[in-house]
């Protein structure tokens, strides 16, 4: 697999390899929504926290072992996902670090980012596309949409991995739990883009 970083862009949105001209626009992101830091993720962007966390995404990036995108619509950055975890030597790559902004949650920019990112993956020659998914973001995430028609509309089926926890998954050839944490996989089934 040879992932390199590169602009990501569909009708929806563009993913922009991370640079300094993201960090105040993902800045003012992170802190649009102060509840989340301590709720959902495991450490925090807003406030104080932000720069010593951005001097790891930045250090991260730098060293190869990440590839952080800032995510943009309308021109502005709107949160941020990652590839990381990256194993050129099996074709394996983890997707996931990802934030939003309330008013870019739940809608086309999450599901255009990870399109974009996997075919990305694929098309680099990656095997293996996994998900590291946190119980309470899954449940969250399910609760937060409207009807089971947007969770079906790109995929085949609906899995649930125990009462903690359901979520929807494409051509996965893996589900495995531990603790908190989740991870699915997903291996090509569709014909790469030419």
């Amino acid at each position: 697999m040879d992932l390199k970083p590169r602009v990501l862009e569909d009708r929806h949105v563009r993913l922009e390899p991370i640079a300094e001209a993201h960090r105040e626009g993902l800045r003012a992101a992170c802190n649009a929504d102060q509840q989340i830091w301590t709720e959902l993720y495991p450490f925090s962007w807003a406030n104080e926290h932000f720069d010593p966390t951005w001097a790891k995404l930045v250090a991260d990036q730098a060293s190869g072992v990440s590839q952080p995108y800032a995510v943009l619509t309308g021109g502005g950055v709107v949160g941020l996902t990652t590839f990381y975890a990256i194993d050129s030597a099996n074709g394996v790559v983890e997707i996931g670090g990802t934030y939003y902004r309330p008013d870019a949650r739940g809608g086309a920019t999450n599901p255009a980012a990870k399109r974009l990112m996997m075919a990305q993956a694929f098309d680099s020659g990656a095997r293996r596309v996994v998900y590291r998914v946190d119980a309470s973001t899954c449940v969250r995430g399910l609760r937060s949409r409207s009807s089971a028609r947007s969770r079906k509309r790109s995929c085949d089926r609906t899995v649930s991995p125990g009462p903690a926890a359901s979520a929807t998954r494409c051509c996965s050839r893996s589900w495995r739990t531990s603790g908190r944490a989740s991870a699915i996989g997903w291996t090509r089934v569709w014909p790469s883009r030419g």
